[in-house]
């Protein structure tokens, strides 16, 4: 508000100082009001009597030109806080599970979220992206744990009541391709991996890690079907012992 005042000010100023010379000019006067209405009226009164008329007509353009200047932000300038909540809603899910408890969802950051039905959702994370999940049912009939296997080769168990890794498997250095349960309790999990080779994981199991056989190509699904294991590589499915060897069922 002060600066439109002083602006208006230093026009009015400048509009009449600028009168005052083209009135000199014309009456040959040294001096003039300085009242605009007043020179205008001895302008009059001076050319009625025989004297040319002039009436002058002065127009004051006022201009004014903005420059918006945009510097660019480097990261450096961006809060670490904006950043990160960009970051958090570019997030991709890579892989998901459907409980009738509520869902599953692996994220690329490597953040497990258990969203149940009614309740807040929660979150974990694991040392790596999910490649594979499988659900755990528990004592009380429910998913109570989730098994994710990672690109990075290892397996996380992941409590859904307290959204903890309560335990961790290191198997390969390849990626998990997928998982199976060998017994009702979920103590021992079947792990196939992408570089073909089959282990077994657990707490009960010799040093935790167990490697079984190795096929010529990636597990993509691993079943259990009385005491043999199906195997489905693409479009072709084999029925192997534990010991990587052709079933005798099959032979």
């Amino acid at each position: 508000m002060v600066f439109l005042d002083a602006m208006t000010f230093l026009i009015s100023t400048w509009a009449e100082d600028l009168y005052r010379k083209k009135m000199q000019s014309i009456l040959g006067e040294k001096e003039l009001s300085r009242s605009g209405r007043t020179e205008f009226a001895s302008v009059r009164v001076a050319t009625r009597f025989g004297r040319k008329t002039t009436r002058m007509t002065i127009t004051v353009t006022i201009e004014f030109h903005f420059h918006f200047h945009f510097t660019s932000l480097g990261k450096e300038c961006v809060p670490n806080a904006l950043i990160a909540d960009v970051m958090r809603h570019v997030r991709t899910v890579i892989r998901s599970l459907m409980t009738p408890e509520g869902c599953i969802v692996a994220m690329d950051d490597a953040t497990v979220v258990w969203k149940p039905k009614g309740s807040r959702q929660k979150r974990t994370r694991i040392e790596d992206r999910a490649s594979v999940l499988l659900g755990l049912i528990g004592p009380k009939g429910v998913v109570d744990r989730i098994v994710a296997g990672d690109v990075g080769g290892g397996v996380s168990i992941i409590s859904l009541i307290s959204m903890e890794v309560i335990d961790r498997f290191v198997v390969s250095k390849s990626k998990i391709r997928s998982l199976c349960v060998s017994s009702v309790s979920g103590e021992s999990i079947l792990v196939g991996c992408d570089d073909g080779s089959v282990h077994l994981i657990g707490q009960n199991v010799p040093d935790r890690v167990v490697n079984l056989f190795e096929l010529d190509g990636p597990a993509s699904a691993l079943r259990i079907v009385g005491q043999d294991l199906h195997i489905q590589q693409g479009w072709e499915r084999k029925i192997v012992d534990w010991r990587g060897k052709e079933s005798l069922a099959v032979a």
